[in-house]
């Protein structure tokens, strides 16, 4: 199966340095189970505008990983409309959002009503994310892979050829 997360804008900003990256290199994706939600549709931009923020005179080398791994998360996308205007932080939004259309988990930086869908980044980091409280909205089920169908399919190829 295939998941949606809501990633904070400003958590995806400090992801041009490889060591805040490094630990969801890989983890989202079509092949990962785990899609990008782009909540709200300008999110995106303002993932670039957090990155500026946090990061004031940052060098172009920085500035072009991020928007590189930005077009790696946006290329499958799931579009969302904004909803909520008149909250003014984007976890707020979300986090209303999920009351509304659930996405699978939130994952930010940091947690300040202690909503049980939302991952943080410390937890992932110190694996205290094994309790109960959120695991379910970071974990993903792929199924059986495709070799395990080869393999448990083989008897019913073996006896076909002798019909």
């Amino acid at each position: 199966m295939i998941y949606e997360f809501a990633l904070d804008p400003e958590l995806v900003a400090s992801w041009h340095d490889r060591k805040e990256y490094a630990f969801f290199a890989g983890r989202f994706g079509m092949d990962a189970g785990r899609v990008v939600s782009g909540y709200p549709r300008k999110w995106r931009q303002m993932v670039m505008r957090a990155f500026y923020d946090q990061h004031k005179g940052a060098s172009e080398i920085s500035a072009k990983r991020i928007e590189s791994l930005l077009d790696t998360l946006c290329e499958k996308m799931v579009k969302r409309p904004s909803s909520f205007p008149e909250l003014p932080s984007w976890l707020e939004k979300a986090e209303r959002e999920h009351g509304e259309r659930p996405f699978r988990g939130i994952l930010s930086h940091s947690n300040p009503r202690n909503q049980p869908f939302i991952v943080t980044t410390g937890e992932l980091a110190y694996g205290t994310i094994t309790d109960e409280k959120n695991s379910q909205h970071w974990e993903v089920y792929n199924g059986p892979q495709f070799s395990d169908h080869v393999i448990s399919s083989e008897p019913s190829l073996t006896c076909e050829e002798w019909i």
